[in-house]
């Protein structure tokens, strides 16, 4: 699962919102997670695409106004630990060398200090990735 924000939760649990005027046109999934590679939490998302279950969640987790102010914060939170993730990864780097996408079977195990910074880059992206699809889906059910 994902490290750190402690925002899974409320991701999962806000992705959909209370019917409302426009709750009926909006979708139950964002094509921002189809590139979530964590199977832990593509699963999560998926086994709550039911609309039942997100609008418990949404209703726990505050309403859409207080989940949307969430969803952003914790996403400025979430790009400037990817960057400095980035830079540390970087900074660790041997000279001359490449790098390929790490996976997430690689950070399962215990792992180096360059490869834990690739990591927690690698759980960034996909946490901006489900920030940003959570925020589509939040702002069409708020009517945006």
């Amino acid at each position: 699962m994902w490290r750190g924000l402690g925002v899974l939760a409320i991701i999962v649990g806000a992705v959909l919102l209370p019917g409302g005027g426009h709750a009926t046109d909006c979708a139950n999934w964002s094509s921002k997670f189809d590139g979530i590679k964590n199977p832990e939490v593509r699963a999560e998302f998926r086994s709550r695409s039911d609309r039942r279950s997100w609008d418990q969640l949404i209703e726990e987790a505050g309403g859409p106004a207080k989940a949307l102010v969430l969803f952003r914060n914790d996403l400025r939170d979430a790009r400037s630990r990817l960057d400095n993730a980035n830079g540390a990864a970087e900074a660790l780097k041997a000279a001359g060398t490449t790098d390929r996408e790490i996976t997430w079977q690689e950070c399962s195990g215990q792992t180096n200090a360059r490869t834990a910074a690739r990591c927690e880059a690698l759980n960034m992206r996909e946490m901006i990735m489900a920030l940003e699809g959570s925020i589509e889906l939040v702002q069409c059910r708020m009517g945006r």
